[in-house]
């Protein structure tokens, strides 16, 4: 057995979900194990994009032992659009 976590944040609460999956199990399985489970029901697995500890990776990628598969938000703005906007708030 694999022994793995799922982790997904929002704005005012972080998810961190373990759970058993079998050897040979993909990240996908991962996700759709948590998403089951009535209280995970609002994330939006279709398009969000996922990784392990930062790194992407695709729904097919074969776990390990002790992973953390991360379900990534949207990004609402672009960091750099962000930055320059909150150096034109400090200028005026």
């Amino acid at each position: 057995m694999l022994s793995v976590e799922v982790a997904y944040s929002e704005k005012e609460q972080v998810f961190v979900k373990k759970c058993d999956l079998a050897i040979g199990a993909r990240a996908g399985d991962a996700i759709k194990a948590v998403l089951s489970q009535a209280q995970y029901a609002a994330f939006k697995e279709s398009k969000a994009k996922i990784g392990i500890f930062s790194n992407l990776i695709t729904p097919e990628h074969l776990l390990q032992h002790g992973d953390r598969v991360e379900i990534y938000r949207p990004l609402l703005i672009d960091p750099k659009a962000a930055r320059a906007l909150r150096a034109k708030g400090k200028k005026a």
